[in-house]
């Protein structure tokens, strides 16, 4: 039957679909899924916050939820994505990231959240241990509302991209004085005048 085939689904791929809310429902016995591509399905936040139980993925690595309309990700999203190393949220509507949000985390190498309205990002959404970030290779926050960005990423991949193009930030931020790696970085279309202490380069 149905529930018996999502229950054994490894790959699924429904984007470019509007979903109608009820069926949501239906991927929380994909349990096993590695891949899930949900781009442009009419996903509210309610719907990812309330309904899709992404908390209970344990074994997904890839996950796509851009071009939707999710305003918001608590601190249990993703908490149980142990092996999660692939996170597309761009074209959204984020606003707020809860605290601890990325704590468990520990394989995300490519994280974007370029085209919402994130104003703060902060070492807070990773937890205090440098570790929780220490896979990024591509961290994506163009055209947001950044004013805040106060984490230290330290790219071990040569190819690691830092992208904070099109933000509000007026000043460099201090916590890349912190960097030791960081092969690619995007700051243009800023509010920036001064650039100080550029010990790191």
């Amino acid at each position: 039957d149905l529930l018996k085939t999502l229950s054994k689904l490894r790959h699924l791929d429904l984007s470019h679909n509007k979903i109608d809310y009820h069926s949501f429902y239906f991927l929380n016995n994909s349990l096993n899924l590695n891949y899930l591509n949900l781009a442009l399905t009419n996903l509210t936040d309610e719907i990812f916050n309330s309904i899709l139980l992404l908390d209970k993925f344990e074994k997904i690595f890839f996950i796509n939820l851009s071009f939707n309309l999710i305003e918001t990700i608590h601190q249990n999203k993703f908490s149980k994505s142990i092996h999660l190393s692939h996170l597309d949220m761009s074209h959204n509507r984020i606003s707020i990231i809860s605290n601890f949000s990325f704590l468990n985390n520990k394989n995300l190498e490519y994280l974007n959240l370029a085209y919402n309205q994130i104003k703060s990002f902060k070492q807070e959404l990773f937890g205090s241990n440098l570790e929780a970030q220490s896979s990024l290779f591509q961290l994506i926050l163009s055209n947001n509302r950044l004013l805040i960005f106060d984490i230290v990423v330290n790219f071990i991949n040569e190819d690691g991209c830092l992208n904070l193009e099109s933000n509000l930030l007026l000043d460099f931020p201090k916590s890349l004085y912190k960097t030791s790696s960081m092969p690619y970085l995007n700051m243009k279309r800023n509010k920036m005048k001064k650039i100080l202490n550029m010990h790191f380069f």
